[in-house]
């Protein structure tokens, strides 16, 4: 899209503007199309609006209190915010600065988050990570753990009945002073799952067990306490830890093709293998795990590509392509859903970032532009209904600012 009609579009956003409060016309400048207008769609996708319910003299596009139907409205608790776009309901949950929002799990009435109190103060001031939620529906967010003592948090998830998150105290140094955390959902007092661990920068839960990486390693740990064990060894340099129950899933370098691989090893024990390890991969993206079938995002020189490939491995099948950078990826058992940033010049920043959430079926087909913002869309996750994802924005003379999105229905 041309620079002016960038322009023209932001204006169209500006002036569908319809809170006074600061967090709901920041909402509204945000989004791309906020009139009912797709903002900016790659050549090879298209907006998905919902399709027209019968309510004379109403746009259901765009109306907060017939939002996709008439009757069907699109609001959040306050301070969280809510309008209509395309049919859909985009609510902006929780907004602040970067290092408050750095991973975010939801749970079945919860969005979870891990972030930093003071990241601006002296290196010798103590600060502390912290574990939010607000619930889905909007609303106060609250704490329900913190620690102190220059902890970092890194990932986090979460289950029926607790929250889980990795935690370290210098990141960049191989050094075994990270820990695997967790509290009840909500709230009360914190214990260590696992302590003395090197770079634990994701973690993922089953219905047993509790997984990391630890250095060259990937690691387990019953939810119910007992002796770690090393499920794989011998990584270069693991992360985006995945489990199903059965196996786990993660990120790692593979020596053999020289490219970053998605690795995986059975519960009951055996060698690690690749399932994605190609020798012509650009460079992979992320990846989800669903059903019998991992989705993947394939990076090259200025575009990417969404595939899949069968748990057992086999011939990856492309679903769709961009000429964007991309943030996260998650599927479910009808679609494949990511994030797509692009920026209005060279100038590589929030101020001239534009994302587009976007959805290809997983059985192919056109792939779709569910909602269009301002800023730089990361992290995603679905759950039944909603689409959520984390956005990095910055209006030109303002702070950068970081903020958790639900978009809904999917």
């Amino acid at each position: 899209m041309h620079l002016r009609e960038l322009a023209m579009s932001d204006q169209k956003s500006i002036l569908c503007a319809s809170k006074n409060t600061r967090r709901g016309v920041v909402l509204s400048v945000l989004l791309l199309g906020a009139c009912g207008r797709s903002g900016l769609l790659p050549a090879t996708a298209s907006s998905a609006p919902r399709p027209e319910v019968e309510c004379p003299g109403i746009d259901t596009q765009t109306d907060n209190n017939n939002c996709g139907g008439c009757g069907t409205v699109c609001s959040a608790i306050e301070p969280s915010t809510a309008i209509c776009t395309l049919g859909r309901c985009l609510v902006m949950l929780s907004s602040g600065a970067p290092q408050e929002y750095r991973s975010f799990a939801v749970g079945a009435a919860d969005v979870f988050w891990t972030g930093i109190d003071d990241l601006s103060s002296s290196p010798d001031v103590p600060y502390g990570d912290f574990v939010k939620k607000i619930p889905i529906a909007g609303g106060v967010a609250s704490t329900i753990a913190s620690t102190s003592g220059q902890a970092q948090p890194g990932s986090i998830a979460v289950d029926a009945t607790t929250v889980y998150w990795t935690s370290s105290i210098d990141w960049s140094a191989k050094a075994a002073n990270g820990t695997i955390m967790k509290v009840p959902i909500g709230g009360g007092a914190s214990t260590t799952a696992a302590s003395g661990q090197v770079t634990p920068t994701s973690v993922a839960v089953d219905a047993a067990n509790i997984y990391w990486p630890n250095d060259d390693s990937v690691m387990k740990v019953p939810i119910a306490g007992g002796p770690l064990v090393a499920l794989a060894s011998g990584q270069l340099s693991p992360s985006q830890i995945v489990g199903n129950g059965a196996t786990v899933y993660w990120v790692a370098f593979d020596t053999l093709v020289q490219r970053t691989a998605v690795w995986k090893v059975p519960l009951a024990g055996g060698l690690p293998t690749t399932v994605v390890s190609e020798s012509n991969m650009g460079g992979l993206g992320g990846f989800a795990v669903h059903g019998s079938n991992v989705y993947y995002i394939d990076r090259a020189e200025g575009r990417y590509d969404i595939l899949k490939i069968p748990v057992e491995g086999g011939a990856a099948t492309a679903l769709a392509s961009g000429k964007a950078s991309n943030g996260g990826i998650a599927a479910d058992a009808t679609h494949v859903y990511w994030t797509n940033t692009y920026w209005t010049n060279d100038d590589i920043s929030e101020v001239n970032a534009n994302s587009d959430v976007m959805r290809v079926p997983v059985a192919g087909g056109p792939a779709t532009v569910l909602v269009s913002v301002h800023g730089s869309a990361t992290s995603i996750v679905v759950d039944a209904t909603s689409v959520y994802f984390r956005l990095n924005f910055q209006q030109t003379g303002q702070p950068r600012e970081a903020s958790l999105m639900r978009l809904t229905p999917k």
